[in-house]
């Protein structure tokens, strides 16, 4: 679905390219569920960006189905990868059925009229996350682990088969990131989508992704939880941490 080959990214600063993660060939493919982590300020927002199309890649390529991103229009690229962001912004007097069905907006276009396929695929997307006893409800009255299960929803609902979401358990309790990663880990397996989501929790990272993509020093390396966990790179993870080389150890340890 999406190839990269010696991606630079980053951002221009006074006429200067400043590259914060450079050379980097990583593939995904239906089915992936991929778990993108690194320390604050590593660069995982700014590759997200770039594989959406929000900020321009400094030098390399990004293909998407063998086609170069740049040439794809906002419609286009909006019925090819769908986006959750990590802020969970108000949503005044709509409720959750009509946030999801925003979903199928690139399909509608600006008439916003639902056919008999939209509304179709919105109550399967609702059926399939069982999500039925929130739809009437007003977006603003859900809990935190309930509204990302709606965004969620309103990204199947594009029906893309890739969903990128920007830190999906940040605002959520315990049981509601397994939960949430639970949901994830359902659709990459069950509808074959490639899902990409960022995160700082580790044991939810490698409990549940078949790929991790790790960034540090300004460089991406990508691998099965075992391989990431097992390179000697990995320690990077607790850059200018606190943590002794025995609590680290630990920390490791429970990973696999």
């Amino acid at each position: 679905m999406i190839k990269t080959n010696n991606l630079n990214i980053g951002y221009t600063q006074k006429g200067d390219s400043i590259n914060i993660v450079s050379d980097i060939n990583i593939s995904i493919n239906k089915g992936d569920l991929i778990a993108l982590i690194g320390i604050n300020g590593s660069g995982k927002s700014t590759l997200i960006r770039t594989l959406l199309k929000f900020q321009d890649y400094i030098s390399g390529d990004v293909l998407l189905n063998n086609k170069n991103l740049n040439k794809y229009t906002n419609n286009e690229l909006a019925k090819n990868i769908s986006y959750v962001a990590s802020k969970l912004t108000e949503q005044n007097n709509i409720t959750a059925k009509d946030l999801i069905s925003l979903g199928r907006l690139p399909y509608t276009k600006w008439f916003g009229i639902l056919s008999d396929k939209d509304k179709h695929i919105i109550n399967n997307v609702i059926n399939t996350l069982g999500i039925e006893k929130l739809a009437e409800k007003e977006f603003n009255n859900l809990s935190d682990g309930e509204k990302q299960k709606v965004l969620v929803a309103r990204a199947l609902a594009q029906d893309t088969d890739l969903i990128i979401l920007d830190e999906p358990t940040s605002h959520l309790d315990l049981p509601g990131k397994f939960d949430l990663t639970a949901v994830l880990k359902k659709l990459s397996k069950e509808k074959n989508k490639a899902i990409i989501f960022s995160t700082h929790d580790l044991n939810i990272a490698f409990a549940n992704a078949k790929i991790i993509w790790f960034i540090y020093d300004n460089i991406l390396i990508s691998g099965t939880p075992q391989e990431i966990v097992q390179n000697h790179n990995f320690r990077n993870i607790f850059k200018n941490s606190s943590l002794s080389e025995q609590e680290q150890n630990k920390i490791i340890s429970s990973l696999y």
